[in-house]
This record gives C-alpha cells, structure tokens and sequence, in this order.
C-alpha cells in the first residue's frame, strides 16, 4: 500500500460508482446469457463472478481504510483479466482448462484479499504485503494463459486456413489487442507507485478508469457475442462481406470440384484407350469421347496441370515413349516418335526437351548404356 488515491468523501463518492459500474456490469452480462440462452453457462458465470469480485474490493477498501489505496489497481485488474481470459466464446474449447484454473485462482485471490480485510480490519500488516503480491498473481497469470494459446495454435492451425473462420481469426487479433492494451496499462500503472504528490493520484485515477473500461469493453464482447461495441453498423458490414466473398468461394469452389471430375476423366481415358497415339487428335474428338464441350475440356487441363491440349496430349505420348523404349531399347528415336504418335521427330525432340530436359537421343543412349551393364 505506497499511497492513496483519494480519501474522505472523495474516496466514498469514486468508490460507490466504480462499485454501481461493476454491478451493472454483472446486470448486464446476466441479462444478455438470458437472451442468447447459451447452453455453456461456462463463460457467463466467470463474467458475473469477475465483476461482483471487482465490486467487493471497493467497499473493503473504503470501509476498512477509510479511502481508496494504490493496491486497488492491480487488485481490479485480477477481475478483469478474468474478464479478458473469457471475452471469446470460444474459449470453452481448447482453452476451457487453463481459462477456468488462471479465473478460478484470481477470482479467489480478488474475493479472498475482500473477504479477509472484513475479518481482520486495517491492523492486518500480513493481509496488506499479501496484497502487494497481486500484481505478479496476474502478470504470472496473464503470461501464462498467452503461453497456452500460443500452444494450442501452433498444435492446430488448420482453422486459420478455413474461410469459414474469418470473423473468428478477427475477433482472436482483437482479443490480443485487448489484451497487449491491458499488459501495457498495468505496467504504466506502476509508475504511479514512483510518483509522489497528486501526481501519483491523478495517474492512478486514470490507469483505474481505463481497467474498468476494458472490463467493461471484455464482458459486453463476450456477452454480446460483437467483434466491437462501439461500431455495430461497420461490423454489419463487416460479416456481410465476408457472407458474400464466403459464398463467392463456395460457388468456386464447386467449379472446380466439377473441372476435377471432368480431368479424372480425361486421364482415365488416356490411360485405357491411349488417344493421343492418334497423330491427328484433337480436342474436338476428346470432347465428344467424354459428351462436354471443348471448353470445359480446355479449362480442366489448365486447372489441374498448367498445361494446354497440346502439352497435355504430348505429355501422354513422351511417357509412352519411353514405355517402349524400356521394353525394347534398341528403337530408334524416328521409331518412338512414329509409335508415340507424333508427325516428326522434330516435334518428339521439342516435346521430350520440355518434360525430360534432354534430348530424346541424349535420355535413350544413357539408359541403353545402363540397361547394357
């Protein structure tokens, strides 16, 4: 306890409306499960808890000290870290286990340091050094509870892959900002500790407006189920958006499972029936082979291999090239072209340099001479 931030009529004028503030808080997050019906009541209870905590630090302060200490910072700040750890309905998943144990030690060291100082009066020196070890309770807490979601996401990233969980990977980055505001405000509130004077009060004061405003902004996020409070018509916007281009890529992506159907298609052609042995193929005759239209034939290869026919079609016939040259090594290159269905052996040469990055005759003399040892 190194100062005070204000005492007499003042300390019971701020304490009674932070005290009211919290209770509204606990109002409104009860009010809210109510009409959202939420079937984890996990996250509303630690809510409700976290602010009737924060409520009962006021009066033990102003009733048992006759004014309002510089503890009451980092005391307040136990609840709404609480608040901070549960602003996600999401954190009934992965995140369940280490969010209940951090709120359930801060809430019971933010009810216990009340509760205690009703008990034992202002002559407790142990009750008040024992307060003075709250503010590493929570930045013990807070770091740990940053460790836990840094595991599970490098244990599961998969969902930052998803579209679906666009507004889920939005509302995570607001959850840090939140939370690297509030790591940044307790450490400027320990400054008000150096400071001597009204100094030190008036920056407590200010560091203590701005923790009930986060608890505040934390418990009507979470209740409200919002990325923001203050802007509900950009955040309208927002997920309609992200509706449209979502539904934009469901629509692409059910073309392209149709483009791959069609493509599984062609190659099972190509390997049983071999078409491309046809020197005179052409994408009209695939077409009809497999009742679409050359366009769509045209789009599935460039979809699923970068290629065009052509490359495509010469692809099929270098591979059966050398086919026939392992099975009989002695051909000649003009012999594998002809076979393979292409007009020249000029053409082979172009076409195995693309695929092989060799010559046709470089690529048989090599494997004859390996075949022969």
């Amino acid at each position: 306890m190194k100062f005070e931030i204000c005492e007499g009529v003042a300390a019971y004028v701020v304490g009674t409306i932070i005290s009211v503030l919290y209770l509204m808080m606990a109002c409104d997050s009860f009010i809210q499960a109510r009409k959202i019906k939420n079937k984890d009541k996990t996250v509303v209870i630690f809510r409700i808890l976290a602010s009737v905590s924060a409520m009962l630090i006021v009066p033990s302060e102003m009733l048992v000290y006759g004014s309002l200490q510089g503890n009451l910072l980092p005391e307040l700040s136990l609840s709404a870290a609480v608040a901070l750890f549960f602003q996600d309905e999401r954190c009934a998943g992965q995140m369940r286990t280490p969010s209940v144990a951090l709120s359930v030690m801060l809430i019971l060291i933010s009810a216990g340091l009340s509760l205690l100082r009703f008990a034992f009066g202002p002559d407790a020196q142990w009750l008040v050094e024992f307060s003075d070890w709250t503010p590493a309770a929570l930045a013990l807490s807070t770091i740990v509870h940053c460790a836990f979601k840094v595991k599970y996401l490098v244990m599961d990233f998969r969902p930052l892959f998803r579209n679906i969980s666009v507004t889920a990977c939005v509302s995570d980055h607001l959850a840090y900002l939140y939370t690297l505001g509030f790591m940044s405000l307790m450490l400027l509130s320990m400054v008000s500790f150096l400071l001597n004077g009204i100094w030190s009060s008036l920056l407590a004061l200010i560091c203590l407006s701005v923790i009930i405003m986060v608890h505040a902004l934390a418990c009507m996020r979470s209740a409200r189920r919002r990325l923001s409070v203050f802007f509900p018509d950009f955040e309208d916007r927002f997920r309609e958006k992200t509706r449209m281009t979502l539904s934009a890529d469901e629509d692409r992506q059910k073309a392209d499972e149709g483009y791959r159907t069609t493509y599984e298609r062609l190659n099972a052609l190509f390997e049983e029936e071999k078409p491309f042995l046809n020197g005179n193929l052409t994408i009209g005759d695939i077409a009809k082979s497999l009742y679409t239209n050359k366009l769509y034939i045209s789009k599935s290869i460039s979809l699923c291999s970068g290629r065009n026919f052509c490359q495509y079609v010469n692809y099929h016939r270098v591979r059966y090239s050398i086919e026939l040259f392992r099975a009989d090594p002695h051909l000649k290159v003009s012999e594998l072209a002809e076979r393979s269905g292409f007009h020249s052996a000029a053409s082979y040469n172009m076409a195995f340099r693309l695929f092989m990055n060799e010559s046709p005759s470089e690529w048989c003399r090599r494997n004859r001479f390996m075949s022969d040892e």
